[in-house]
């Protein structure tokens, strides 16, 4: 099938060892979750990753049993659904470290967790510039006793440009992130699995060695703004799409009118067919008079 296609593509870009974590969050951009979940668990994806603990828990109570995590925030007061769900949490802060920190050691359990490092999006995460100053809060949270680490992973927010300027600041990233894990690791630090490149990166940057790639609209084959120009983006295919049937089909004179707000008028004898799909079926009423495709 086309996502079978789609993730035997994405397995030519990456090095060799390296693994794919599934970006399902939105309802797997709107394509069903459950269903492309459990499809991509059966092709061999052994880990997720979604925005909200309310997608991962709707996941885990249809059958996924690989491993899941979650990229954004989650309130202290759903820490619990965290340990029974068995899924793992991004530390987003040192502050919020703390809070799952204590709340582990309270309940006497451990949380699975990666620790999001800001290597320039400066967005989640603990900011890192190579630093000591920024180092200091990445070895604090290392060290806390009740949080299971399990991984380590940074973001790329202009990996998507083949500008020179762009392109370099990935590669600063990638460098500070490398950078980063090295010390760590010479501190005998067990930093778990490490992942950072989004669909963007795993096209432009396909060298940046890591245990996962992060991608979620590459296996879908939606391919956006610079990235379709990448030689590789043609190979994958879109495997959702939407149809409607024709209705009826009217020949209509010269300086024919047509439609709400009388937008589009006939330049000579046309034939306008009507198809049965409008904006309460979700198109958008916006893209009325081919201001879209």
């Amino acid at each position: 099938n086309l996502l079978s296609h789609n993730i035997a593509e994405t397995q030519k870009l990456i090095l060799p060892n390296t693994k794919i974590m599934a970006v399902i969050k939105d309802n797997a951009y709107g394509h069903g979750d459950i269903v492309i979940a459990n499809e991509m668990e059966r092709l061999g994806i052994d880990f997720f990753a979604v925005s909200h603990i309310d997608e991962a828990i709707r996941l885990r109570k249809n059958g996924i049993k690989s491993d899941i995590l979650i990229l954004s925030y989650t309130a202290p007061y759903y820490f619990k659904l965290l340990s029974r769900y068995h899924l793992t949490q991004t530390l987003l802060s040192l502050e919020y470290a703390k809070k799952l920190d204590n709340f582990c050691k309270i309940h006497q359990c451990q949380i699975d967790s990666h620790v999001k490092i800001d290597t320039g999006m400066h967005r989640l995460g603990l900011c890192y510039d190579g630093t000591a100053n920024t180092l200091e809060p990445i070895l604090e949270m290392y060290h806390m006793h009740n949080l299971n680490i399990t991984g380590t992973y940074t973001h790329y927010p202009v990996a998507d440009s083949l500008s020179p300027d762009d392109i370099a600041y990935t590669q600063k990233q990638y460098k500070l992130f490398q950078n980063l894990i090295g010390i760590l690791k010479k501190k005998g630090i067990h930093t778990g699995i490490l992942h950072t490149q989004n669909t963007p990166a795993a096209l432009h940057f396909p060298n940046f060695k890591c245990d996962y790639i992060r991608v979620g609209s590459l296996l879908l084959g939606m391919i956006y703004g610079d990235i379709a120009i990448s030689p590789q983006a043609k190979n994958f295919k879109s495997i959702l799409s939407l149809k409607a049937k024709v209705s009826i089909v009217k020949t209509l004179p010269q300086h024919t009118k047509i439609s709400y707000g009388l937008n589009y008028t006939t330049s000579k004898t046309e034939k306008i067919a009507v198809v049965t799909i409008g904006y309460g079926d979700g198109f958008p009423r916006y893209l009325s008079n081919r201001r879209g495709h």
